[in-house]
């Protein structure tokens, strides 16, 4: 516990150093290469090893330079690429006519592929391309975590309902809701008491988005326990001692942001 709590104060001034310096997307592209190593080791057996090789060489490229040239157009750019990459690598692995896993394996693989490259790569675009985006950035991770805090906290005390018995059993609907209760309305008064601390795209709709990035965060910290159980895996990594790997400590930020960028771009 103790570990875990000095871990995470670090990786808290880290982030909010870097946004207050602006070199936020330089520490993000770090986390995003170490995001694709942790992925592609979940699959031990690396089925189709060249096409997830080749394709986040390219997507990880493209990446970089969006960073480099602070341009979040090289960002769709490194999915739509990488997509077309991995498909076509896909195609070449293929040796045995008739292999009815060749499709089961090149689906988990473009999973894993697809998963670090989306879902981290929206809050890089978040960033690039959005107007007050170290203010868009910080929301995120403020949300994530309150809700966690909250949610462990209200759960030891009242839980009782797993929220998900096989996925994530010490999870529970109690705390999960009231988790999300208290991070909504704690942020609402924080913003009645201080309106201009965020900018009004994100004031102006406090509510609506603490809800639905609250709850993407909760679905992405299942969907990313979800994955360590298909593959066997206690954890994605060991990067972040007492949380893990960046997997597992950012399901939940990615999963908000993801959904942040569609309704943005609707």
């Amino acid at each position: 516990m103790i570990v875990r709590s000095i871990s995470g104060i670090l990786l808290v001034s880290v982030i909010l150093a870097s946004l207050f310096l602006q070199w936020f997307p330089f520490l993000w592209f770090f986390i995003i290469c170490y995001a694709f190593k942790e992925s592609y080791r979940l699959n031990d057996k690396h089925t189709i090893s060249a096409a997830y090789f080749w394709s986040s060489i390219v997507t990880l490229s493209c990446y970089l330079t969006a960073v480099l040239f602070h341009h979040g157009g090289y960002v769709v750019d490194g999915f739509l690429l990488g997509v077309l990459v991995f498909v076509f690598s896909g195609m070449l692995s293929y040796r045995t006519d008739g292999d009815p896993l060749f499709f089961d394996s090149f689906s988990k693989s473009f999973f894993l592929y697809f998963y670090p490259t989306v879902f981290f790569g929206s809050l890089l675009y978040i960033f690039l391309e959005f107007s007050n985006p170290s203010y868009w950035v910080l929301y995120l991770f403020v949300v994530m975590w309150l809700q966690d805090t909250l949610a462990y906290f209200c759960g030891k005390v009242i839980g009782r309902t797993p929220f998900s018995l096989h996925l994530s059993p010490k999870k529970t609907w109690e705390g999960s809701v009231l988790g999300l209760g208290l991070t909504v309305v704690l942020l609402w008064m924080f913003v009645g008491g201080l309106p201009n601390f965020f900018p009004e795209d994100i004031t102006n709709s406090i509510l609506f988005y603490t809800v639905l990035v609250g709850i993407a965060g909760q679905l992405g910290d299942l969907l990313e326990s979800l994955l360590k159980r298909v593959y066997g895996k206690k954890d994605s990594g060991k990067l972040i001692p007492g949380h893990g790997g960046v997997l597992d400590r950012f399901d939940s930020v990615t999963s908000g942001a993801l959904v942040v960028l569609a309704f943005q771009v609707i």
